[in-house]
Parts: structure tokens; C-alpha cells; sequence
């Protein structure tokens, strides 16, 4: 191969394929699915459940905010190329 070329990747074909139960989509539909199911077949065992489902959603609500002030931050602080010589780790830390 001569400089400046580049190799032609392979066909997918040759691509490992993931199991259907490790993508996340799947596995979120499969959860809705069986919650329907539980709250449909049973609703007193969906009853029970509510706590945990509570806890979960409290949980996401807690992760929101330091993750949208964390982007929000980083987009800030690196919005503009550093210049050369300029150490960014050590721009941040007064941050902190």
C-alpha cells in the first residue's frame, strides 16, 4: 500500500452481531412489558411495587441537575480552543 492510502474496511458481513437482550432499548420495552402485565394481571402486587417505582424516579430527578450544571460548565470552559502552552486541567481547577 503506497502513503497516503487507506485500507477499505470489510464488508459487515464480518461484524459480530450483539445478543437482542443486551440492547438497551430492548431491555427498557421488556421492562414496560412487564409492568403492564403485573399492573394488569395483578394490581394489588403493582400496589406494592410503587415504592420502588418512586424511589427510582427520585433517583433520575437527583441526577439531572449536576449532570445539566456539569455540561453546561464544560461547554463553558471549552468553548474556545486553548492556546497553545495553556494547560486546561489546571484553567479548571478554580472551579472547584
Amino acid at each position: 500500500m503506497r502513503r497516503g492510502e487507506h485500507q477499505v474496511a470489510k464488508a459487515d458481513s464480518t461484524r459480530k452481531t450483539r445478543p437482542w437482550y443486551t440492547i438497551l432499548y430492548v431491555q427498557v420495552l421488556v421492562a414496560v412489558l412487564i409492568g403492564c402485565a403485573i399492573g394488569g394481571l395483578s394490581p394489588k402486587t403493582g400496589m406494592a411495587l410503587k415504592p420502588l417505582g418512586d424511589a427510582f424516579v427520585s433517583l433520575i430527578r437527583m441526577m439531572i441537575a449536576p449532570v445539566i450544571f456539569c455540561v453546561i460548565v464544560q461547554g463553558h470552559r471549552f468553548d474556545e480552543r486553548p492556546e497553545e502552552g495553556r494547560n486546561p486541567r489546571r484553567e479548571n481547577a478554580d472551579l472547584f
